[in-house]
């Protein structure tokens, strides 16, 4: 659902709903080696653009669920003892 900026100006601090998509693949290299390739925020999606924000150099609001940074894709190599 919808959020609000902390600041909350009269309809200017709404921040629509919005959904994520999050990947993981896993490979199992052997029976104690995985290899994960991944992916935060898959479509890079970002909040609403705040317009009391652009003015601080940061158009998005400090606080919301989601994260201001947008998509994140990682491989990672495990090694199970």
């Amino acid at each position: 659902g919808e959020t609000s900026d902390e600041r909350d100006y009269p309809a200017a601090g709404v921040i629509d709903p919005t959904m994520l998509l999050d990947v993981e693949l896993r490979y199992n290299l052997s029976s104690n080696i995985n290899m994960v390739f991944g992916s935060n925020n898959l479509l890079n999606t970002y909040p609403t653009e705040i317009a009391t924000r652009a003015s601080q150099g940061m158009p998005y609001p400090r606080r919301t669920p989601i994260g201001y940074h947008g998509g994140m894709t990682y491989l990672r190599l495990m090694y199970n003892f």
